[in-house]
């Protein structure tokens, strides 16, 4: 219908991509949609979002019914949106704004859009679902393709139909494949994606109960799943793991190459699967009787199954074993999905994104083969998951009773309906169980219950931003940044804008020119807990800053380039400093570590090269790599035998032993 009108540039200041060349009028005619008069028809397009977090001025914003649809058309106003498209029958309520454009159907709209940029390009579209797994297998794949090929990925945790609207925007004749994952929250939800979308190459994990309270049934979620396998190119090849009963029954249009674990009537599938500290190792082994060896290094036997997924799709792309083989190791866990960490000398397993039955038990699976020290204890936090409708009662108390045939040493189970599953694993003889129903009485639990040689599993459900919040309150860490984030809310006080994320206030950006900057105590009453990533960056004044004492957190580049900061006065609370928090702090010359300190990131101090002495306390258990980088005049007070001291030896960083401050 057109040449190609779109040209992909990068943003001289922001790094965003935006749309060249294209006008209003094209723009109308691709989505096939009737313009007002009144509009200039030859208005460049910069850009097409569904996503108000992401819109810029100047770009389209369409309005989907998804979210509250007044909230998004209020937004896109004081966002300077350059038109918005909306539903015709709410579209009157804004007729004194000049660039609103009604349409019938939103979402077809867009999928018409999204159906002629892909149509632009060659890359392969490889579109993943499934209930749960499907981020991992994205990663997997991601890992192999893009040190094998020009390959477009999708931005992190982002598998709406506004991520597929968004990232598809990004494409460029280079690339050669296109990897998307594709989520369901509702009927008709991973149908938006897949009109627009239409994959050469669909990978389905499986079918497990989540979304219940839309979905309702099983078959309900399949129907919405497997619309991206009937909207594929006519050529379109189908991965399924046919050890889910259902995936393998049901019917299929296109060609299926099929894998499992259990099944051996496959076209390949995972043998001699083996766990190791770092991670686990398996066979892969195909119909005709080729075998190869796969080692990943990301604990649980469930992540073989994405595995075996991303595998056969890198091969059917014709990536060589070997290569396949050598670049899936490069995946890594982090964040809060599947991430086995160590804070201080707290060992902590991270997987409170999304949870299922299917998957925390499998988590839990994971955990009990992670060797402990000492007195150690195997701990799992099981927090309540959302989306489960009307059979919510029914699967936490399955939950339950599954739990309480695995010995984990202590359940602590969090938070509504996992009251359920505590009463059915005490009812089925569990007997090392409480059940928390208030995040601060989880947060006191963890503070003096949780010892350095336990290792915790924290496995939450749609609420998963609880977990990290509890876990950033204990530890000083910076896990929220990863979650799903509720009940969060902005405001300014001064020259600080601050944030309330899930009841707990941080301070978000420093507006100031002051040479001194005192953080008060509390902003409108509540204690200040954090002072979040990037919030006084290249504040190049600055030349001396008092912390509260009630701040356990300094986010990452949280004081980056702040050349004329020389005194710090830290919090006597503080647990966690982030990576680069001080980096480039060229002035800096003496620091205290308070006495409740556990983890330094790397690069934390980094070229700070004035700094002469920082006073490290016992209680910090990890320094993480160039931490001190570049601080040639350095000496560092420890106590004798701490890590502190180890790690100054290591180093070859100069020390004198000090009591403890």
């Amino acid at each position: 219908m057109f040449n190609k009108l779109i040209h992909i540039k990068k943003h001289k200041e922001s790094g965003d991509k935006q749309l060249e060349n294209l006008t209003l009028q094209q723009l109308a005619k691709i989505m096939e949609i009737s313009l007002p008069q009144h509009l200039n028809v030859l208005s460049p397009i910069r850009g097409v979002k569904a996503h108000i977090d992401n819109l810029n001025p100047g770009e389209v914003m369409l309005v989907t019914p998804y979210y509250p649809q007044d909230d998004q058309v209020i937004s896109a106003i004081e966002k300077k949106a350059a038109f918005i498209i909306v539903q015709k029958k709410i579209a009157s309520q804004y007729k004194n704004y000049d660039n609103i454009i009604p349409v019938e159907d939103v979402i077809a709209a867009s999928a018409k859009f999204v159906s002629w940029v892909v149509s632009l390009f060659d890359a392969k579209r490889i579109a993943i679902t499934g209930s749960i797994g499907k981020t991992t297998t994205t990663g997997l794949l991601n890992s192999i393709l893009t040190q094998s090929m020009p390959t477009l990925t999708h931005d992190s945790m982002a598998n709406s139909h506004g991520a597929v609207l968004r990232t598809v925007q990004r494409l460029k004749d280079e690339h050669k494949a296109y990897v998307q994952e594709v989520g369901g929250a509702f009927p008709g939800y991973v149908e938006a994606s897949a009109i627009g979308l239409q994959p050469d190459i669909l990978i389905l994990t499986n079918i497990n109960a989540s979304h219940l309270d839309y979905y309702k049934t099983l078959e309900g979620i399949l129907y919405d799943k497997m619309s991206l396998e009937r909207y594929m190119t006519k050529r379109g090849v189908v991965f399924m793991d046919y050890d889910d009963p259902l995936l393998r029954s049901c019917q299929k249009q296109h060609r299926v190459i099929s894998y499992g674990i259990n099944s051996r009537d496959v076209d390949y599938y995972a043998d001699n699967i083996q766990n190791h500290q770092d991670g686990v190792s398996f066979d892969y082994v195909t119909k005709e009787g080729e075998r190869y060896h796969i080692h990943l290094n990301i604990l649980g036997e469930h992540n073989v199954r994405n595995a075996l997924a991303a595998i056969g799709v890198a091969r059917f792309l014709g990536v060589p074993m070997d290569k396949i083989a050598q670049y899936i190791q490069n995946y890594k866990t982090e964040g809060i999905r599947q991430n086995l960490c160590t804070v201080g000398s707290y060992h902590l397993f991270i997987d409170c994104f999304n949870s299922s039955k299917e998957s925390l038990l499998a988590a839990t699976e994971t955990l009990m083969k992670i060797p402990v020290e000492n007195s150690g204890r195997h701990i799992l936090f099981m927090g309540h998951i959302d989306r489960l409708g009307l059979d919510s009662k029914k699967i936490h108390s399955e939950i339950g009773n599954e739990l309480a045939k695995m010995n984990v040493d202590l359940i602590v189970f969090y938070y509504g309906d996992a009251e359920y599953a505590y009463q059915s694993a005490i009812s089925n003889g569990a007997r090392n169980c409480l059940f928390i129903p208030d995040q601060d009485e989880l947060i006191e639990w963890m503070r003096n219950n949780i010892t350095r040689d336990d290792i915790a599993l924290y496995k939450g459900g749609q609420l998963a931003s609880r977990f990290p919040i509890a876990i950033d309150e204990v530890y000083g860490t910076e896990f929220q940044k990863y979650a799903q984030r509720t009940n969060q809310i902005h405001s300014t006080c001064g020259d600080f804008l601050i944030a309330t994320v899930t009841g707990v206030l941080q301070v978000n950006r420093y507006t100031g020119n002051d040479l001194k900057v005192i953080i008060p105590d509390t902003f409108n009453g509540v204690p200040v807990k954090r002072i979040s990533h990037d919030a006084f960056s290249k504040c190049r004044k600055l030349q001396e800053i008092v912390i509260s004492d009630s701040v356990n957190r300094i986010g990452e580049g949280a004081f980056y380039i702040c050349p004329k900061l020389v005194k710090v006065q830290l919090p006597k609370q503080l647990r966690y400093i982030a990576r680069s928090a001080f980096n480039y702090c060229t002035s800096l010359k003496a620091v205290d570590l308070p006495p409740k300190t556990i983890h330094i990131e790397c690069r934390a101090f980094y070229d700070c090269r004035s700094l002469e002495r920082i006073y490290i306390p016992s209680s910090v258990g990890f320094i993480g790599d160039e931490a001190f980088g570049n601080c040639n005049k350095l000496l560092i007070e420890c106590e004798a035998g701490s890590y502190a001291q180890s790690y100054a030896i290591k180093e070859k960083i100069p020390y004198q032993i000090v009591n403890a401050k």
